[in-house]
């Protein structure tokens, strides 16, 4: 689901002179409650890799780097 959401977010963009593909790796998921939010603070997180790779010779443009993203939250 992520990797297909990616796919129409990412196409088209960027003004670099060859067509990349944005290969993402999940490597964890954390979605936490309502209830957790409210009762003891957090928030929910994904963390993973992405890498570019040109789409008609397939050499690698950005070998796989690391990213997070969270939902904001806050702490008790």
């Amino acid at each position: 689901m992520v990797q297909r959401e990616a796919d129409v977010q990412l196409r088209g963009q960027g003004p670099g002179p060859r067509q990349a593909r944005a290969i993402l790796a999940l490597e964890s998921v954390n979605i936490i409650t309502a209830g957790q939010s409210i009762l003891v603070g957090g928030e929910s997180v994904m963390r993973g890799t992405v890498a570019l790779q040109d789409v008609k010779t397939g050499e690698t443009i950005l070998a796989p780097t690391e990213l997070s993203s969270g939902g904001g939250g806050w702490a008790g």
